[in-house]
């Protein structure tokens, strides 16, 4: 989540609950998170702002990242690359992605 037009942001907890202290001048919140929509909620004179996120699955096919952020095609590789698809790590229940990963791919 972050405050549009600012580099204010959080990360939601374990539950799905953040905390952010914005601006009085700010008028929307953004909330993104991979394979779900983002979504731009306005703040008017709420205190509380529950979003129910909405699953998405474009962008997420054949992408492939390499290192700091860096995203390449998958045959642009010289390399050998483990293909993982959502269902595999959705069905891990892992909060943690290096967990969720664990026991799935090389290295």
């Amino acid at each position: 989540m972050v405050v549009q037009g600012t580099t204010i942001g959080t990360i939601t907890g374990v539950d799905g609950t953040y905390n952010v202290t914005v601006p009085a001048s700010a008028e929307v919140l953004e909330f993104h998170f991979m394979g779900m929509e983002s979504q731009e909620i306005a703040i008017g004179t709420s205190t509380v702002i529950n979003v129910v996120m909405v699953e998405s699955a474009i962008g997420l096919e054949e992408v492939v990242v390499t290192s700091l952020g860096i995203t390449k095609q998958k045959k642009a590789l010289g390399y050998s690359v483990t293909q993982i698809d959502g269902e595999g790590l959705t069905e891990s229940r892992e909060i943690n992605l290096g967990n969720a990963l664990a026991g799935k791919v090389a290295g």
